[in-house]
């Protein structure tokens, strides 16, 4: 909604375009400076440094930057006849920034531009910072300008920065170069931001970690949106939407510690948890009591941002406390959590005891710089530990293969088996199983040695996996054989397997080979359950068995 308002004012759409086109156009119009002013494409940025105010009548000079002790409205006086530009025929432009007062301009008597917050809405009280820049007609050399001040909420102190003299493109690039540091940062805590994010998204498989990626994404995030909140670009974009800038500027300090503790959170002990929940808790009704009170315009964010800095600070104390008093499963990471999270929080401070200082936005960088060094320095942790992890997974998937594969046939083996019916346990679905022992291996072994015995069993094994459709086959013992398949075979086909002969080539004469089989259908209803169905197939093979003792009938021959 927001964008498409902005959209409708042309003018601010032309603005918007300028900014963006500019900040693409930066490092080659810094290059090319000279050149530009030598052709008079640009002016050079005058600042007005010095101007009359007057106060209840009484009029002094100040020097610019000016902070107005007092809540009564107050006029600034600006002399241009001694700011001349050099040869330049475009419009010229004043620009200035203001914190928490409305203003009018005037040239000589004439209203040329009014900065004015609507308290009426929801999210235009408060006024904040804002820069302002304001077209001069042309030929004003001599006129000289007056700036008429109103407070908006009651402060100690009120700036007025030093106005800008040049025209609208000088004036934007400066206020770009300016901000140009603040601007690589936000740039720098997004883009981690979307990274991190995507990371958080695509990791869904490595629970342990993603509480740690989203605490640092939201970390970036909510940084970049303070920083980018406290641009003087940003108030000059959004100088018609300034109260919805306060509030994203305020809100963004009060959750500064929430995605810190949202990191740690599961690394702690029991009781420093806890200590971390209450901490969430309160932040939480921090924001909703002061919300709530800005929003009946009862008291404004600036007047209780004391509070939020205390609590800020308090929170951060006892996030340095978990960490310190947790034991981690690696030291080495916890001390790199505390040495990364020490500096933002000596940071937090020193902005903190400085709010009542108007000019903050060095300090604003470090912290901002503290927190990205953070997250970049816990992104670098977790991909290592992801490396690390990665790594013992694939060992831990070829440990299991290889206790799960049975070295002579290379089919599954016991501990395969055992891993099957638990998942079956765990999520009962229709199986056919199939018991399967050889008969006669012990006279191969004993006739032809265990060397041609071994060859029965894989030559056996391979022909039950290539004739049983969508089965497995485990080998469970010398000559005992299961087979789970989840397709329901009929018994019939089932015990026709015997009727093919398997032929080995090394055999010198022919071995009378058998093989009994049984068969259960586990289908939940008639069998409740797979260690049934087990059970009544081995029952069944072992009846197999005695029946072919007594039938004495050759079933498969192995010949050479």
């Amino acid at each position: 909604m927001i964008n498409s308002l902005i959209f409708k004012r042309n003018s601010k759409f032309r603005d918007i375009i300028m900014v963006f086109v500019i900040i693409i156009a930066f490092f080659s119009l810094i290059q090319d400076k000279k050149k530009n002013e030598d052709n008079g494409y640009l002016m050079e940025v005058e600042y007005l440094s010095s101007a009359k105010v007057v106060v209840d009548e009484v009029t002094v000079s100040k020097s610019l930057p000016y902070i107005h002790n007092s809540t009564k409205p107050f006029e600034v006086y600006v002399n241009m006849e001694k700011y001349k530009s050099k040869d330049y025929d475009g419009r010229k432009a004043i620009a200035l920034g203001t914190s928490y007062v409305n203003f009018t301009v005037y040239l000589g008597k004439k209203q040329i531009y009014e900065f004015k917050e609507d308290k009426s809405k929801l999210l235009g009280s408060g006024g904040g910072s804002v820069f302002s820049i304001i077209d001069l007609p042309k030929n004003v050399n001599n006129d000289t300008i007056k700036i008429v001040f109103t407070p908006i909420i009651p402060l100690e102190s009120y700036l007025i920065q030093p106005i800008t003299f040049a025209d609208r493109s000088s004036i934007v690039l400066s206020l770009i170069s300016a901000d140009y540091p603040s601007i690589i940062l936000v740039c720098l805590l997004f883009f981690l931001f979307i990274i991190i994010l995507v990371i958080y998204l695509a990791s869904y498989k490595i629970d342990a970690y993603r509480k740690r990626l989203l605490g640092i994404s939201l970390s970036s995030f909510v940084i970049g949106i303070y920083v980018f909140a406290n641009l003087n670009v940003s108030t000059y974009i959004f100088s018609e939407y300034i109260g919805l800038l306060y509030y994203i500027e305020y809100v963004s300090l009060m959750f500064f510690p929430y995605p810190l503790i949202k990191f740690i959170e599961d690394d702690v002990n029991p009781v420093m948890k806890r200590i971390m929940k209450v901490c969430s808790v309160v932040i939480f009704i921090n924001f909703f009591a002061q919300f709530s009170l800005v929003s009946l315009k009862i008291i404004e964010f600036r007047q209780l941002l004391l509070i939020t800095h205390m609590i800020t600070i308090l929170i951060f104390a006892n996030i340095l406390l978990c960490i310190l008093f947790s034991e981690f499963e690696n030291k080495k990471q916890k001390w790199i959590l505390l040495l990364s999270v020490a500096p933002e929080y000596v940071s937090m401070i020193i902005l903190c005891f400085r709010y009542r200082f108007y000019d903050n936005s060095f300090f604003i960088r470090v912290f901002a710089f503290t927190m990205l060094l953070f997250v970049l320095v816990q992104l670098y942790m977790f991909i290592i530990n992801y490396i690390q992890m990665s790594k013992d997974n694939l060992l831990i998937k070829v440990y299991r293969k290889m206790t799960s594969i049975d070295t002579l046939t290379g089919l599954n083996n016991r501990y395969a088996l055992n891993n099957a019916l638990e998942e079956i346990r765990a999520n009962p679905t229709k199986v056919t199983v199939i018991s399967i022992d050889m008969n006669n291996l012990k006279m191969i072994n004993d006739t032809l040695g265990h060397a041609f015995g071994d060859k029965a069993i894989i030559e056996v094994g391979n022909y039950l996996s290539e004739n049983i459709p969508n089965s497995k086959v485990y080998r469970i013992g010398g000559d005992e054989f299961l087979v789970l398949s989840k397709d329901i075979l009929d018994e019939e086909e089932v015990l026709k397997l015997n009727l093919k002969e398997i032929y080995i080539e090394e055999v010198s004469e022919v071995m009378d080979i058998t093989f009994s089989i049984g068969m259960c259908i586990y289908d939940m209803v008639n069998v409740q359950s797979i260690d049934e169905a087990i059970i009544v197939s081995d029952m069944r093979m072992y009846e197999n068995k005695e029946r072919l003792k007594s039938q004495r009938k050759k079933r498969y021959i192995f010949t050479r």
